[in-house]
């Protein structure tokens, strides 16, 4: 069983060293570019442009894809950029109300009085700490949504690129393929009026015989004026 193994696989070396690694190999690719190239010169031209069509027609939906990420990335950049805006309303806020009872602090009482409250310096103290911890935490965020927001705007940038490459790429496709269908339809037409055989011998005989009937109703008429009679 072994021996079996080994021996198919060396057959199966031998094979694709003969393929790959000699003029062998180098003949059977040859051969095989020859022969597709044969197999695709006998498809009919027609057949090949609507392929071609069919193909271009096939991009439609990656283009209408490419416009709905634009949309989605649109309705998100907009959404993130007011999240930005609230956030910096919040965080300005925030500043405002940590300055100001920064400044309070800085009068050194025991107690304050702050809108109909009364607090206490320890208290005071508390209330600073936890602003100022909310207003970092609110920092941060503020910063990351201003990171999430450039890589969204950036991303929008990109699709847009990409819907617009699909469009001159499809518009581009589609003028070669009318061009090509024009030369096409010239070159079908060609062959048509090349297949047409004219046969010159009928034509030199009718010829010929419209210009006895010529002749003979020329003497008709001459005999006609001077003799009154014509030649039966």
């Amino acid at each position: 069983m072994c021996r079996k193994i080994f021996g198919g696989l060396v057959m199966l070396g031998v094979g694709t060293y003969l393929l790959t690694g000699t003029s062998l190999g180098s003949y059977a690719k040859t051969a095989y570019v020859q022969t597709v190239g044969y197999f695709k010169g006998q498809i009919p031209l027609e057949f090949q442009l609507e392929r071609a069509k069919q193909l271009v027609s096939e991009l439609g939906p990656d283009i209408h894809r490419a416009a709905r990420d634009i949309a989605v990335e649109e309705v998100r950049v907009a959404r993130l950029k007011n999240e930005v805006l609230t956030a910096q309303k919040d965080q300005q806020e925030q500043e405002t109300t940590i300055l100001a009872l920064r400044e309070q602090l800085g009068k050194g009482q025991s107690t304050y009085t702050i809108g109909s409250r009364t607090f206490s310096l320890q208290d005071l103290e508390r209330d600073l700490s936890r602003r100022f911890k909310s207003f970092r935490r609110a920092c941060e965020n503020l910063a990351e949504k201003k990171k999430v927001l450039d890589a969204r705007e950036a991303k929008l940038v990109a699709t847009r690129e990409t819907y617009q490459e699909l469009l001159d790429s499809k518009k581009e496709l589609e003028g070669e393929i009318e061009s090509l269908d024009s030369q096409q339809k010239i070159l079908e037409a060609k062959k048509v009026a090349k297949r047409i055989v004219i046969d010159e011998g009928r034509f030199q005989a009718a010829r010929e015989a419209l210009a006895e009937v010529k002749e003979r109703l020329a003497i008709d008429q001459k005999l006609i004026e001077t003799e009154g009679f014509t030649v039966e």
